[in-house]
């Protein structure tokens, strides 16, 4: 069926209630740039898809996020270890 839910212009809106995030039932359509109904459907449907970053960078900051990670645990557990 070609609706909202499945055009790539169509953008699922969350809100954000407490510390977590909800879906919410209406979508923003980038192409007409307004608010829709998943249901909705125009003469501009086009099928999703989906992008993928597989570039080197990405892998390198990935791997980056994790050694920092893994040193702020080590610290943690060197503290911890301290203080009994």
């Amino acid at each position: 069926m070609k609706t909202c839910k499945e055009c790539d212009a169509g953008k699922e809106l969350y809100r954000r209630i407490g510390y977590r995030f909800c879906k919410l039932k209406i979508f923003y359509c980038a192409r007409h740039k307004k608010l829709t109904e998943p249901t909705g459907r125009c003469e501009f449907w086009k099928r999703r898809t989906l992008k993928y970053d597989l570039s080197a960078q990405r892998f390198d900051e990935a791997e980056a996020n994790v050694r920092k990670a893994v040193a702020c645990y080590r610290n943690m557990n060197k503290r911890l270890s301290r203080n009994r």
